[in-house]
């Protein structure tokens, strides 16, 4: 059951990334480039999900290690769940607020150049997880072992 609702939040994430309505905020901040990276990055965990969790009631740290990919999918989740809020924001502002709301929005701390900075690190920081390139090589690596087994046994 775990398994199948990680693969449903992962599922959920990647249609969002593909969203219009994402596309425009990653526009306006301008930050197209770090979507585009989160989203291979995603697609890669995505894909690699569905062999670890064949293998998770054999092994014990892949249990772990799907827990762990469960909370960056979370954590990508509520980034793009920032970026969508903050741009639906920003157009609220500029359609009601007059010269005072322009500068309040330049002064306070969600001005553009700051959200855009914060965003892009928040993005960084789930790419670059320490575990996430270990273990999806190490995963695909199994793949690869257990399919060379598979051909020798075939074989012999």
């Amino acid at each position: 059951m775990a398994e199948s609702l990680l693969f449903s939040i992962a599922e959920g994430v990647l249609w969002k990334i593909a969203s219009r309505t994402l596309h425009e905020a990653a526009a306006i901040y301008g930050i197209e480039n770090q979507i585009s990276e989160l989203r291979e990055t995603l697609t890669v965990i995505k894909a690699v999900l569905l062999d670890a969790e064949e293998q998770q009631a054999k092994n014990h740290c892949l249990q772990v290690w799907l827990d762990q990919l469960q909370d960056v999918f979370y954590d990508a989740e509520d980034v793009l769940d920032e970026l969508k809020c903050e741009a639906l924001r920003k157009q609220v502002l500029s359609r009601y607020g007059g010269i005072y709301g322009k500068v309040c929005r330049f002064v306070s701390l969600s001005n553009p150049i700051m959200f855009r900075a914060k965003i892009s690190h928040k993005i960084k920081e789930i790419r670059e997880r320490e575990f996430l390139p270990i273990k999806i090589n190490s995963v695909l690596m199994c793949r690869v072992l257990t399919m060379v087994c598979h051909i020798r046994d075939h074989e012999i």
